[in-house]
């Protein structure tokens, strides 16, 4: 079974690349949903977690306070990269666990951070889904209606496109202006799926 790593900056597309492929049939695990699931409900995970950045990180309901969490993290890159060595070594045992129940010749993962985390050791070949910073900007404040500056820190703490993209085996451009069906197309075809 051979897998296949999908990445890409906030806002670039990728779930919607994502959701084409469960489409075609085959399975996609999404570490970036999964870990926030791990976050809410593992209560191992969630000791580590307050034992790092303290207890005003989860609200009264048990749950993940998103915005004080993201204010940490997403404006000190030490508290970043203290947040994914708890997070990822978690998310990883899931996905581990969820590849050997699979049965396809080919199964995909999604993740914002593939290449900042081991969970690009997993990955046989990697797709970098990318799309101009203004275009993401757009799509996130839209999707999530956050102020701008939220979105541009967001982007300044997570790789630069360039640099994604050096990294990947191949390129999807969401750029509004490339259909990305034709993209994949090619990209399967190199993959051997049909």
């Amino acid at each position: 079974m051979k897998t296949v790593g999908i990445t890409g900056g906030i806002g670039s597309g990728k779930t919607t690349l994502c959701k084409l492929i469960q489409i075609m049939g085959y399975p996609v695990f999404f570490a970036d949903d999964e870990s926030k699931l791990l976050i809410d409900n593992d209560l191992i995970l969630k000791k580590k977690l307050i034992d790092a950045f303290g207890s005003e990180i989860y609200a009264d309901n048990g749950k993940l306070n998103r915005s004080v969490f993201a204010a940490i993290i997403f404006e000190n890159k030490n508290s970043l990269q203290l947040a994914n060595s708890i997070i990822h070594p978690a998310v990883i045992e899931v996905f581990d666990r969820w590849r050997k129940m699979q049965t396809t010749e080919m199964v995909f993962v999604e993740s914002a951070i593939l290449f900042e985390s081991v969970l690009q050791h997993t990955a046989d070949k990697t797709i970098a889904v990318s799309a101009p910073e203004e275009i993401r900007i757009r799509r996130v404040i839209k999707r999530e209606r956050v102020k701008r500056e939220v979105v541009e820190a967001r982007i300044r703490n997570q790789m630069i496109d360039e640099i994604r993209n050096a990294q990947a085996d191949y390129i999807v451009l969401n750029d509004d202006k490339n259909l990305v069906i034709p993209q994949m197309e090619k990209i399967f075809y190199l993959l051997g799926i049909e």
